[in-house]
């Protein structure tokens, strides 16, 4: 038996939103709050950036193995 179960569906799975949305969604955001520390938002995106990372180059480095 599967934990999962594939349900086929019509168009993109993922909805598809340009740059443009995403700048206009993060206007006004500052990257530090007034108290001097990171802001939540982007403290979290900050650190997903390695798990993105790590998941595209698969695990690898890039560089030859000697």
């Amino acid at each position: 038996m599967f934990a999962t179960v594939h349900v086929p569906t019509e168009g993109p799975v993922h909805r598809t939103v340009d740059r443009e949305t995403v700048v206009e969604g993060r206007q006004g955001t500052p990257t530090v709050e007034p108290s001097g520390v990171w802001s939540p938002r982007w403290a979290a995106a900050i650190g997903a950036v390695p798990a993105h990372l790590l998941a595209t180059s698969a695990g690898t480095t890039g560089c030859p193995s000697q």
